[in-house]
């Protein structure tokens, strides 16, 4: 026993050193694959998936097993598995319903199928011989066809010590023939004047080699430098043509509203070209880098418009109205705008395609559902094309390409991951994406006629990359470099700001606070381990705990059960949103639903038996309830819902709407729902708490924000302390007795503009 654990441990020390996988380069310290130029980055997660199939290649790996190596310690669910899995898939080219590399044994788990080498050499280098078959070796002429004695053949199984054996062996009575026909050869190759020669023809002929055959040095990462460096927040970043100037937004010094500027590499002073009391974003340039389109939010109304880039009069192009507006792009014709509008506040966002002589959108795309929809357009070089994100729910996005005349899209990527930025390479062969496909922020290269991505560089630890844009005429980018730690805070009763602490803080994202019945452990969302995950912590937040193990399924928004035990949250392993239910000190996440539905804003019912939580399911979000322990769920409202709580004697539900600022109230007797007040805005649905005298919730009709006490009996609202900067999350718990609260704060939002050249 002890030698095989020997055994076992070796191997895996020698796979971590590097190797080969039939062509395939594996790199398990960096988490990188290679074939011949191309590398692609995996999630450390899949890596030691794949590293459990490399170290029994031909042999059936378990679920338990893979549940036990990777995850240990940790309860996650079988989705999770089949995650990795697929994506090891799609990276191979593998097909389930055909595999040539990963198998699937039918309720048991999976089997690599083809051949592995330890070996620590470059992936550059050749890989050695390997079996011609799909992934088995040629059986020896003694041993082919043997079965067993009911008459059913053996399956060939692939073993490390055959992938390391010839491919095929021969007969005792042929290696004799062979042996002694070397024999001879040897007698007179041997020979001293024969053998000289022969040592000086190896080493000319491995110069030559050595020569030309050199492995290429992997391609250094980009180096950024600096563009702008001011105070507060520069944003949406466009490169001239040429690369010569770049256009952007920034707040100013004072952070007041987005004003239009452009900057000219090499001087030090930026030209404001607009300056008002309203937001102007997304600077688009015109071909001949005279002009610039860009948009302008004035009164809530969006509107396109166009200024020359010396600076003079504007020209309104279009009005959208109250569309909110994610993105614009001029094309290279100079005939057309392509812009990204919402379908009215909280709907689905689609493109569109603006000439310019008429100042009618004609749609582009559509999405369909309820999704968040389709963003950042941007043309191809040769103006046939528009590169896209396609956001199918809350950081769930791919990148997709349109022809400009119209038909279906074309996916690019199928990471469901974040992506925060999106342009063409100069030559339209390839797409450059910030995504966090990866786990981190990076930016990728993807082959616009589908393919891999391939890592490019990573961001800067603790900060992002956003908002790319590629001069067309030269070897230059620009993107936003953004600083964002959110995290959470503890205020004391009647204290108020004298009685604030940092409670739960890392350098990454910290949300969505929930306080146990008991006021004894807190729940909240985090990615500081690489992946949105749920953790649990002490009321003072020691020995914080991670709950899940779901890299890429974006878990989120965890809610207490009245026992104290479980926790009901959000997840996307399929990219829509969906809920689970875990027990909090050990278990299996149970998931309650699935898609194509997006589901979200859990939250319990005072018994325990129910959960509501918000639904698209029937193109609207609504609030909807189901059984705690999974059934059929049943339809609360009809007029719109985002959020809901029980009131504390379970007698009224008070939710609030995604399209309308307020909170409402209905008996769970059914009725009338009634408004309660106007004050709390869409964005802020999970900035409100029910306690049994009241609602406390976020008031932004203020600057700070202000939190407010709204009165049940006396039915009017009080201020109770201003509250510091907070983000539009879910981020705000009232502990039992109204003694502390925990609210979600910005403690850093930065954001400059970094140039790099040239792009690789």
């Amino acid at each position: 026993m002890a030698d095989s654990l020997n055994t076992a441990s070796s191997e895996a020390t020698r796979l971590q050193n590097g190797f080969w996988l039939g062509d395939w380069y594996v790199e398990p310290l960096q988490n990188r694959l290679s074939r011949g130029d191309d590398a692609v980055k995996v999630e450390p997660k899949v890596m030691e998936v794949l590293l459990c199939l490399a170290r029994q290649p031909g042999q059936t790996v378990t679920k338990e097993q893979f549940l036990e190596q990777v995850w240990s310690g940790t309860v996650v669910t079988e989705d999770v598995l089949t995650r990795c899995i697929s994506e090891l898939r799609r990276v191979f080219g593998d097909d389930a319903r055909a595999p040539h590399t990963i198998e699937t044994i039918r309720k048991r788990g999976y089997r690599l199928l083809v051949p592995v080498t330890p070996s620590e050499a470059p992936a550059s280098a050749a890989p050695p011989p390997r079996p011609a078959t799909n992934g088995t070796t040629t059986a020896p002429e003694n041993e082919a066809a043997t079965a067993p004695e009911n008459g059913t053949a053996t399956e060939p199984v692939t073993t490390p010590e055959q992938d390391t054996a010839p491919a095929a062996e021969a007969s005792p009575g042929r290696w004799v023939r062979v042996h002694e026909r070397v024999s001879e050869w040897v007698g007179v190759c041997l020979s001293p004047p024969v053998l000289w020669g022969l040592g000086v023809l190896i080493a000319l002929v491995a110069g030559v080699i050595g020569f030309w055959a050199q492995p290429e040095a992997p391609a250094e990462p980009p180096r950024p430098v600096p563009f702008t460096s001011f105070p507060g927040e520069e944003q949406d970043p466009a490169l001239s043509p040429e690369g010569t100037h770049l256009a952007f937004v920034w707040s100013g010094p004072d952070g007041n509203d987005l004003e239009l500027y452009v900057k000219q590499t090499g001087a030090e002073t930026p030209l404001q070209l607009t300056d008002n009391a309203v937001e102007d974003r997304y600077p688009a340039w015109s071909p001949d880098g005279q002009h610039l389109a860009f948009v302008r939010v004035e009164d809530g109304r969006h509107h396109v418009r166009v200024i020359p880039v010396i600076g003079g009069s504007e020209r309104q192009v279009a009005e959208v109205g109250p569309r909110p507006i994610h993105g614009l792009d001029w094309s290279p014709d100079g005939q057309h705008l392509v812009l990204s509008a919402q379908e009215g506040p909280h709907g689905s966002s689609r493109l569109y395609v603006l000439p310019l002589d008429q100042g009618v959108l004609r749609p582009l795309t559509d999405p369909g559902g309820a999704s968040p929809g389709d963003r950042l357009p941007a043309f191809s070089p040769d103006g046939r094309f528009v590169a896209f994100v396609r956001s199918t729910s809350e950081a769930v996005q791919d990148l997709y390409v349109v022809p400009v005349q119209g038909d279906d899209p074309r996916r690019l990527t199928f990471d469901e991951a974040p992506i925060t930025g999106v342009d063409w390479t100069p030559d339209g062969r390839h797409l450059l994406i910030a995504s966090q496909r990866g786990g981190d922020s990076a930016l990728w290269r993807v082959p616009a006629e589908g393919g891999d991505p391939v890592w490019i560089a990573a961001a800067s630890e603790g900060n992002s990359i956003q908002q790319l844009s590629v001069a067309h005429r030269a070897e230059r980018m620009a993107y936003v470099q953004r600083a964002y730690d959110v995290n959470i805070w503890r205020m004391t009763f009647p204290a108020g700001h004298r009685g604030t602490e940092a409670l739960i803080s890392s350098t990454r994202w910290d949300a969505n606070p929930a306080i146990n019945p008991a006021g004894e452990r807190i729940a909240f969302a985090s990615n500081r381990s690489g992946s949105h995950e749920i953790w649990v912590c002490n009321p003072d937040g020691t020995a914080p705990l991670q709950v899940t193990d779901l890299p890429g399924a974006f878990a989120h928004t965890p809610r207490w059960a009245p026992d104290g035990k479980r926790l009901a949250f959000v997840a996307h392993p399929e990219g829509r949103g969906d809920l689970f239910v875990i027990q909090v000190d050990g278990g299996t996440p149970r998931r309650l639903t699935m898609p194509p539905s997006d589901e979200g804003a859990p939250s319990w019912s005072r018994d325990g038996q129910w959960l509501y939580f918000a639904s698209n399911r029937t193109g609207q979000w609504q609030i909807w309830k189901m059984p705690a322990d999974s059934g059929a769920a049943t339809q609360v409202t009809v007029t719109g819902g985002r959020a809901a709580f029980e009131s504390p004697d379970a007698t009224t539900l008070y939710y609030v709407r995604p399209d309308t600022a307020g909170i409402w109230e209905m008996p769970l007797t059914g009725g009338v729902p009634r408004q309660v007040l106007d004050a709390l805005k869409p964005e802020d649905w999970g900035n409100w708490a029910v306690v049994e005298t009241g609602l406390y919730f976020v008031d932004r009709r203020t600057a700070p924000p202000m939190l407010t006490f709204y009165d049940f009996r006396q039915e009017r609202t009080q201020p109770v302390v201003a509250l510091d900067v907070m983000p539009d999350v879910a981020g705000l718990a009232m502990a039992p007795g109204q003694t502390w609260l925990l609210y979600t704060r910005e403690d850093r939002k930065e954001s400059d503009i970094l140039l790099v050249e040239p792009i690789r």
